[in-house]
C-alpha cells in the first residue's frame, strides 16, 4: 500500500525537487547579487554618529524654517487683511491660492540662510554639550564629523532644486493670478517685467 502512495505521488515530488533546485540556483544568484549591490546600503557609510548628527542638523533647519515662515505669514496676513476684506476674497483662495504657494516660495528663498543658522546654532549646542570633543576623542577625524553636515546640505539642496524648478514656478502663476483678482484689480504683463 505504501509503495502505491509513493508512486503516485513520484510526479510531485519530481517537480519539487526540479523547483527547489531552480530555487537554489535562483537564491545563489540573488546571493551573489545583494553581495554585489552592498556597497549601495547606507549602513555601510552611515554609521549611528551620522544618522544622530543628520536627525539633528536637518531637525534644527526645519524649525528654524517653520519659525521665520510663520513670522512672515503673519506679517503679510497683517498687510494685506485690508486688501483681502476690501475685493473679498475667499478664505479657500487665500489659503490654498495664495498661502499655500507663498510658503514654498520663501522657504527656498530663506532656505541657505537658515542653512547656515542651522549649521551654527547645532555646531554650538554639540560644543556645549561636550559632544564634539567626545567624537574627536573617539578617535574620529574632523572630515568625518563633516560627513553628515555635507550629505544633509546635499538633500537640502536637491529638494530647494526641485522645488525651484518644479514646484515654485507653477505656484508663482497661481499666486499672481490671485494677486490680480484679489490685491491688486490690475492685470499683470510681461511688460512690467522689462
Amino acid at each position: 500500500m505504501r509503495y502505491h502512495t509513493i508512486r503516485k505521488y513520484r510526479p510531485w515530488l519530481k517537480a519539487l525537487r526540479s523547483t527547489r533546485t531552480l530555487l537554489g540556483k535562483a537564491g545563489g544568484c540573488l546571493r551573489q547579487m545583494a553581495r554585489y549591490l552592498s556597497w549601495l546600503s547606507p549602513k555601510k557609510y552611515m554609521k549611528r554618529i551620522d544618522w544622530y548628527i543628520m536627525k539633528k542638523f536637518i531637525g534644527t533647519y526645519i524649525y528654524a524654517i517653520i519659525l521665520i515662515i510663520s513670522i512672515s505669514i503673519v506679517f503679510d496676513i497683517n498687510e494685506n487683511l485690508a486688501k483681502f476684506a476690501q475685493y473679498n476674497a475667499p478664505l479657500k483662495a487665500i489659503v490654498f491660492d495664495y498661502y499655500a504657494n507663498f510658503v514654498p516660495y520663501f522657504a527656498n528663498l530663506f532656505s541657505p540662510l537658515f542653512v547656515f543658522i542651522a549649521v551654527i546654532f547645532f555646531t554650538s549646542k554639540l560644543a556645549g554639550n561636550s559632544e564634539i570633543i567626545a567624537m574627536l576623542a573617539s578617535g574620529l577625524s574632523f572630515k568625518r564629523l563633516l560627513r553628515p553636515y555635507m550629505i544633509s546640505c546635499v538633500l537640502i539642496s536637491l529638494v530647494t532644486y526641485y522645488l525651484g524648478a518644479y514646484v515654485i514656478p507653477h505656484g508663482t502663476i497661481i499666486r499672481q493670478n490671485f494677486e490680480t483678482l484679489y490685491k491688486n484689480k490690475r492685470k499683470n504683463t510681461s511688460a512690467e517685467n522689462v
